[in-house]
């Protein structure tokens, strides 16, 4: 019925984790498709995961989000998809309660709030306003690509996530479903992602260039060019 789609680099102190609150879903009538392109430890961690879930792993040739994604859509058996980053978390009843709020509300296209995983004053309040910015501007900036809820046809339709996207392609592939369907925030669920982009290059220059490429999507267009020298984990686009 459903189809979870993770693309991973590099995951092993994270993957775990994913694949855990995965396991412990109330619903459980959904497959989880690995895209990875990792140089460590994430594939075998993620191997002993298929005695408890309807888990494949695709290997990928590229270390690119988009692409990945992409890939695990072509991977997919399910209409229904959802897009996770390795590095988010979960209650049990998250797959339930969105899937139910999906369905009584007809949505094609959905997003979460997203909260931190982190206790730190700093980084409540980063998350407190980013959740007051995506509650107000969604339905023109886009989602969060660490949770999005679609429809395969919806993803074939608009040729997916735009593989030449530096940064902000979850915000793209959004705005072009939208032509076609409303964008939603679910209200039942909400996810927790993890901080550490804040801790390894700085919450403060992090914070900013968030901030910048969110002003740059929503007034000029889509970051193709390296101008704001931001990272994924070491993911190289």
């Amino acid at each position: 019925m459903l189809s979870v789609i993770i693309p991973i680099y590099n995951e092993e102190k994270y993957i775990e984790i994913i694949l855990d609150c995965l396991k412990n879903q109330t619903f459980n009538d959904f497959e989880v498709v690995l895209v990875d392109s990792s140089e460590d430890n994430t594939k075998t961690i993620a191997e002993k995961y298929k005695e408890f879930l309807d888990l494949r792993i695709i290997n990928s040739d590229k270390k690119n989000v988009s692409y990945q994604r992409n890939l695990g859509v072509k991977n997919a058996k399910n209409e229904n998809i959802l897009f996770l980053d390795a590095d988010t978390i979960f209650d049990n009843k998250f797959i339930e309660s969105a899937l139910n709020e999906i369905k009584d509300k007809d949505i094609k296209i959905a997003g979460s709030l997203l909260y931190p995983d982190s206790k730190k004053i700093v980084d409540r309040l980063f998350f407190y306003f980013f959740r007051i910015y995506m509650k107000a501007l969604h339905k023109k900036v886009g989602l969060n690509g660490c949770c999005i809820f679609c429809l395969k046809s919806m993803h074939e339709k608009v040729n997916g996530f735009d593989e030449n996207i530096l940064v902000g392609e979850d915000f793209d592939y959004a705005r072009k479903i939208k032509k076609f369907s409303e964008i939603h925030l679910l209200t039942s669920v909400n996810i927790k992602t993890s901080v550490r982009r804040f801790e390894k290059y700085g919450r403060l220059n992090t914070g900013v260039k968030i901030l910048l490429i969110g002003l740059y999507t929503m007034f000029i267009g889509s970051v193709k060019k390296d101008i704001f020298n931001y990272r994924f984990n070491g993911w190289k686009k």
